[in-house]
């Protein structure tokens, strides 16, 4: 399904522009600036993958401590600077890179930014409100490292809370036995997903990215193919069409090579907090009053 979408997609978005762009000098000089622009932005995710996946034990450090704080403040002191310094670099970059006929676009593209990070914050706030409120809340397939760090957080500062009392009730002892159990088989899970190839991957876990992808590269294409003039057509597509690719694999192997290692590493490190835990609570469970 994933993969008739994905051609579904590619084949409409390769052709629309070739319908809707006019046969007038002028749109298609603009057309034209828009093809590079789009070509330039491609190369910012796969940069970007390179740097993370190079600092990426720094970048799991930081945000194994991230997790332990609240989410107001993760994004407060985190997330938001990080959106706002990557806004004004592919800003500057485009700027100073391309000419000012291509402003609007970057305009464009940065409101949509702005604005899906705002709905991203807003369900991640919901979300979280409800998964404290009804504790424990099993995880989502398939697992998120973040949210598994994030609970694990939560079942920390249960079970320390809880082990102020002098004993435990039924309600809790059920509770944190659920939450225990759950993020077990989410280690399991965790482990099995780190040994997918890169294709099933993808599928899984990005076909959204993958439908994006697709679409960008062929809408790219279709404007450039009514943009530039047809003696030029097929060496310009042709070129095009293999940057555009070979930036996409780039971004989807160091991706893929970045989540495995956190993936083996994350369920390492959490496997030994577990046991810890696991050791905690038999010791509070036997505990008199």
């Amino acid at each position: 399904m994933v993969v008739y979408v994905a051609a579904l997609l590619g084949l409409v978005a390769l052709t629309l522009p070739q319908l809707l762009i006019p046969d007038s000098r002028v749109v298609r000089e603009a057309v034209a600036d828009a093809v590079a622009l789009s070509l330039l932005l491609m190369a910012v995710p796969p940069i970007a993958m390179i740097a993370m996946h190079l600092a990426k034990a720094r970048m799991n450090r930081g945000e194994a401590g991230a997790q332990e704080i609240g989410l107001a403040e993760y994004y407060q002191r985190i997330a938001n600077p990080l959106g706002v310094l990557s806004v004004l670099l592919i800003g500057s970059m485009v700027v100073i890179l391309s000419s000012w006929a291509v402003v609007p676009f970057l305009i464009f593209g940065v409101l949509l930014m702005v604005t899906t990070i705002v709905l991203t914050m807003n369900n991640e706030r919901r979300a979280e409100q409800r998964r404290e409120a009804e504790w424990p809340m099993l995880l989502s397939i398939p697992i998120r490292w973040a949210h598994l760090r994030r609970e694990l957080g939560r079942l920390r500062r249960k079970m320390a809370a809880a082990h102020k009392k002098r004993r435990l009730s039924r309600e809790m002892r059920d509770r944190i036995s659920t939450s225990l159990t759950d993020m077990g088989n989410a280690v399991t899970m965790l482990e099995r997903d780190a040994r997918r190839g890169r294709i099933r991957w993808i599928i899984e876990d990005h076909h959204q990215l993958l439908w994006l992808y697709i679409a960008w590269i062929a809408v790219t294409l279709g404007a450039l193919i009514a943009a530039v003039a047809p003696r030029f057509i097929w060496i310009a597509t042709a070129t095009t069409g293999l940057s555009a690719l070979a930036l996409a694999l780039v971004t989807v192997e160091f991706g893929y090579r970045r989540q495995r290692w956190l993936r083996r590493t994350i369920t390492q490190e959490t496997e030994g907090t577990l046991a810890e835990l696991r050791d905690q609570f038999e010791e509070m469970a036997n505990r008199r009053g």
